[in-house]
């Protein structure tokens, strides 16, 4: 791939576009058959490829190929390859800026959309493989830090209420799996929006956590893992919130066995999360603070 890097950097705009159509092109037949939500599939690995390739071209290069993916952006291919692409780090920097306005703004609006419809009903039809991707999308885009999370509101716990609700409630496992999807993305998405954790519901929500998570339901724990990793990320960002501790708070309760848990299995995110910290404290604290 380093090859093809150095090729495009130095071959003629027009060869570039007729590689990076050539390559569109596949990338469209893969997604015919393949989901975005394996990251070793084969749409994942070709997904990985372009992101990798389009850094190397110019911005005209980069809208032409955006824009090709988004000529049918109602249809399913086209949320099957745009989810792609957002999970292996497409850069929106690369875009021209009006391209790359239109597209952040895009995020949202399909977001605050399918979040306003399940809330709604939040056991709406789940048989479609791109059931969701609006979140997927959002949550893939703060994690890599290219757009600002400042402009969501309180509609992101709400949502997240439903979902652990749903998931409490519902006997299908189709359901759950989603259920479990959502919660994980949602967790993620709150996370970077440090604003939601002064809102009013996030009380209820933390407690709603803890009745999902502890103690785990016998059959249940595969699905729960997923949604570990996003959990680890929340309570992370706990800090961002006003509390106070005393042992007969439910919420301070909760938090505290949520805690607990996740320092007991050591579960991979939180150590990396904390090693990160441990990366910020070393390097913001001088030897005579820590004397």
């Amino acid at each position: 791939m380093e090859l093809w890097c150095f090729l495009v950097r130095h071959m003629e705009t027009s060869t570039v576009d007729m590689v990076v159509g050539k390559l569109s092109s596949l990338y469209k037949l893969i997604s015919l058959s393949e989901s975005p939500f394996f990251p070793y599939s084969r749409l994942r690995k070709a997904a990985r490829s372009l992101c990798l390739l389009l850094t190397s071209c110019v911005p005209s290069t980069v809208d032409r190929f955006y824009m090709s993916i988004m000529t049918d952006e109602r249809s399913d291919l086209f949320a099957v390859m745009y989810v792609g692409l957002l999970m292996e780090g497409f850069q929106f920097n690369l875009l021209s800026e009006n391209v790359r306005a239109g597209a952040t703004e895009r995020i949202f609006e399909d977001y605050v959309h399918f979040v306003d419809d399940y809330i709604q009903n939040p056991v709406n039809s789940c048989s479609s493989i791109v059931f969701g991707i609006p979140v997927a999308v959002l949550c893939s885009a703060l994690q890599s830090m290219q757009i600002d999370a400042s402009g969501l509101d309180n509609k992101t716990i709400k949502f997240l209420l439903a979902a652990v609700q749903t998931y409490r409630d519902s006997k299908d496992s189709v359901i759950k799996s989603y259920c479990c999807n959502f919660v994980c993305e949602a967790l993620e998405i709150i996370s970077r929006a440090k604003h939601l954790y002064v809102d009013d519901q996030m009380e209820s929500l933390i407690i709603e956590l803890q009745q999902m998570f502890i103690p785990e339901p016998s059959g249940t724990e595969s699905e729960l893992q997923k949604c570990k990793p996003g959990l680890a990320s929340f309570m992370s960002s706990l800090a961002h919130m006003e509390m106070v501790e005393c042992d007969g708070s439910v919420k301070t309760s909760a938090i505290w066995q949520l805690y607990h848990m996740l320092l007991r299995e050591r579960h991979w995110a939180l150590i990396h999360l904390a090693i990160s910290a441990f990366g910020y404290f070393a390097a913001h604290t001088s030897c005579t603070e820590l004397w």
